[in-house]
C-alpha cells in the first residue's frame, strides 16, 4: 500500500470521520486471509437524528477514502 487519502470536501452532512487507518507501506490482505489479518485501509462514521440521511451519506462512503497502492512484487 502507498498511501490513503480522505476526501473531506466529499462529507454529507453526517459524516463526522472518515480515516485512511494504515500506515504507508503495510501490506494488506485479500480474501479469505482478509477476515483473519489486515484488510480494512479506513472506515467512516456517520451520526445523525434521521437515519435516512445517515444511510444516503454512508452509501457513498467509499468515495471518501482512497487507497492508493501499488502490487507486491512476488
Amino acid at each position: 500500500m502507498v498511501d490513503t487519502v480522505v476526501h473531506d470536501d466529499r462529507f454529507g452532512p453526517t459524516i463526522r470521520e472518515a480515516l485512511g487507518a494504515v500506515a504507508a507501506g503495510t501490506n494488506l490482505w485479500l480474501p479469505p486471509h482478509a477476515y483473519q489479518t489486515r484488510s480494512r485501509y479506513g472506515h467512516v462514521i456517520a451520526v445523525g437524528a434521521d437515519a435516512g440521511q445517515v444511510v444516503a451519506d454512508l452509501d457513498g462512503a467509499e468515495d471518501l477514502v482512497t487507497l492508493r497502492s501499488k502490487p507486491q512484487s512476488t
